[in-house]
């Protein structure tokens, strides 16, 4: 995956975070969401992922944000057909990091089932495939 569609990637699901963390969907709210719908369709188009362009184009009008994970999850598809296939694996420390969360928390995300290693690396450690980490990610921790 080239280092732009890694980057676009991250950043689509730092926003499945943001709205995640949203609480008050009453005005300015809404319109954080169709700005940040349109910058994930810009940044798309930087990338030639023409696909998900369209949704630059989508009037202003308090996008709910169901609706713009949909968009989110739509921009995650087309920057995975467009990327070479090359799925990397992740230690544990680095899914961590990847996720935004402690190592102590990732691990509590395994033993609770939350989250399911891809395989076991030297030493039984955790191993993880970004798909996997996206995955968690887009399904709403």
């Amino acid at each position: 995956m080239s280092t732009t569609h890694a980057t676009y990637r991250r950043w689509l699901n730092d926003q499945f975070k943001w709205l995640d963390g949203l609480v008050d969907l009453d005005g300015p709210d809404y319109e954080d969401v169709d700005a940040m719908i349109r910058n994930a369709a810009n940044r798309a188009a930087k990338l030639g992922l023409a696909e998900v362009v369209k949704y630059a184009r989508m009037p202003p009008g308090g996008l709910a944000p169901g609706k713009a994970r949909e968009i989110l999850a739509d921009c995650l598809t087309a920057v995975d057909r467009r990327s070479p296939v090359q799925e990397s694996w992740i230690d544990a420390d680095g899914a961590a990091k990847y996720l935004g969360v402690t190592l102590n928390s990732l691990y509590g995300l395994v033993e609770r089932r939350k989250l399911v290693p891809d395989g076991r690396g030297p030493k039984r450690r955790y191993r993880f495939k970004t798909a996997t980490l996206d995955a968690y990610v887009r399904n709403g921790k």
